[in-house]
């Protein structure tokens, strides 16, 4: 009877270190778990960041803080004024001011072009007005004859324009002979090319 309780104790015995050591074994040989975590149940204190543990980048900056803007494309945005990289910034050149526009008040030599000399008529106009030379002056008598003369001068009291705003007529003062008239000559009408220009 002692000999089946020994040898029942050593058969336990060997039975039992096996075991253990083959669980042993194979807790030895499993790779570790990976603990995942769910980011949308991770709880933030009020102040600090939450951290993407995919990118280890911080969330998205709070206002006011450092960092490169970006248009809505995803370009960087450009401050006003700043032109894009390698394209120069394009400057406005100023329109060029007409020969007749500022006449009003000066002394004006002139250029007759073709012509020979020019008539005087009578009449009068305001600087800048639009007129048409046939209605307004065409018809007008004539009171003085401006030979062509470098050394003529006139004062020139307005330039008129038609409505595509071409000069075509000019009032005038002008003394030749000590004899002082004014009147309206015509500028760039029937056929003449005739322009003022300042020496004072």
């Amino acid at each position: 009877m002692k000999t089946k309780i020994i040898a029942a104790s050593v058969v336990f015995a060997v039975g039992f270190i096996v075991g253990l050591g083959l669980t042993y074994a194979l807790l030895s040989k499993s790779p570790p778990t990976t603990i995942k975590t769910d980011a949308s149940k991770i709880v933030v204190a009020p102040g600090e960041e939450k951290v993407d543990s995919t990118t280890g980048d911080l969330a998205p900056k709070k206002e006011g803080e450092d960092g490169p803007q970006t248009t809505a494309a995803g370009s960087p945005a450009r401050a006003p004024g700043v032109a894009a990289h390698n394209q120069p910034a394009q400057i406005e050149k100023p329109a060029e001011k007409k020969w007749w526009e500022g006449l009003k008040g000066k002394t004006c030599k002139v250029n007759m072009g073709r012509a020979g000399a020019l008539i005087m008529r009578q009449g009068g106009l305001k600087d800048g007005e639009v007129v048409d030379w046939m209605t307004r002056f065409g018809r007008n008598p004539r009171i003085g004859l401006i030979p062509k003369d470098d050394q003529i001068r006139l004062l020139v009291h307005g330039v008129g324009v038609d409505i595509t705003g071409t000069p075509v007529a000019a009032m005038v003062t002008v003394e030749i002979e000590k004899n002082k008239k004014t009147g309206i000559i015509a500028l760039h009408t029937q056929g003449l090319n005739v322009s003022l220009h300042p020496i004072n």
